[in-house]
């Protein structure tokens, strides 16, 4: 049997990989901005959205990508105007 290795970070990438953790535990919405993002779906993004045809997949690619794309950052992030959830 071989043995599995552990993955250690080197010194100089602990504090980014940090700082994303933190960055990713702090990037979720809140309710009433999943809800005001549903609203938009058939509407104002994916205009052509159908609860009943669509898919996640196809919402995160027609949707939540192209709504982000300018701004380079995550949609999460975007929806609740930079404000952490915790």
């Amino acid at each position: 049997a071989t043995e599995v290795e552990s993955t250690h970070l080197e010194e100089h990438e602990e504090p980014a990989w940090f700082q994303k953790v933190e960055d990713l535990a702090g990037r979720g919405i809140t309710l009433e901005a999943l809800l005001a993002f549903y609203k938009r779906l058939g509407t104002e993004l994916m205009t052509h959205y159908t609860p009943e045809i669509h898919t996640t997949a196809d919402v995160v690619r027609q949707a939540i990508i192209p709504a982000s794309a300018a701004e380079q950052c995550a949609l999460a992030t975007m929806l609740m105007s930079g404000q952490s959830t915790h």
